[in-house]
C-alpha cells in the first residue's frame, strides 16, 4: 500500500474523481443548456476536471474565515488571506479556460419533447445502472449466465 501514500496517486486520484463528477454533471445539465443556449463546451470536462479540487477548500477556508472574523478585523484579515488566493486561482483558472478559441460551438436547440426524452432516458440509464453494477468481468460472466438461464426456462 506504498501506492496509496505517493502524492501523484492521490493528485491522480483526486482528478479521476472530479472527472467522474464533471461526466455526470455534464451528462445531467447537457439537455437544459441544448434546449435553452444551444451551445456546447468542447472543453468543460478538462477545465473542471483540472479546477474543481479548489472548491471544498474554498468552502473550508470560508468556513474558518467566518469564525476568525468574529475576533477582529487582524484575524479576519489573516484568515481571509487562504481564500483570496484560492478563489483567485479559480477565476485565473475560469477565465483561462474561458479564452481558449473554439471552446464553445453553437449546436440546434432542441425542443421541450426532446428535453423531457432525453431526461427519460439518463434516469432510465442511471436507475438502472445504480441497480446492477457491473465491478469486474466475472461479475459480467455471472449476469450472462443468469440471463441465459432465465431464457431457458
Amino acid at each position: 500500500h506504498h501506492r496509496k501514500h505517493n502524492s501523484l496517486y492521490v493528485i491522480l486520484d483526486i482528478l479521476k474523481e472530479n472527472f467522474k463528477t464533471t461526466i455526470g454533471a455534464n451528462l445531467f445539465t447537457l439537455p437544459i443548456i441544448l434546449y435553452w443556449f444551444g451551445r456546447v463546451s468542447l472543453i468543460a470536462v478538462i477545465a473542471n476536471t483540472l479546477l474543481l479540487w479548489i472548491i471544498p477548500f474554498v468552502m473550508c477556508s470560508s468556513s474558518v474565515f467566518l469564525v476568525f472574523s468574529q475576533f477582529g478585523a487582524v484575524s479576519a484579515r489573516l484568515a481571509a488571506l487562504p481564500v483570496r488566493v484560492l478563489t483567485n486561482l479559480f477565476l485565473v483558472g475560469t477565465h483561462f479556460f474561458a479564452s481558449v478559441p473554439f471552446a464553445t460551438v453553437n449546436v440546434p436547440k432542441i425542443n421541450l419533447t426532446q428535453l423531457v426524452f432525453a431526461y427519460v432516458v439518463l434516469l432510465t440509464v442511471f436507475v438502472r445502472k445504480k441497480h446492477f453494477k457491473i465491478t469486474n468481468l466475472h461479475d459480467l460472466t455471472l449476469f450472462k449466465h443468469e440471463i441465459n438461464h432465465k431464457k431457458e426456462k
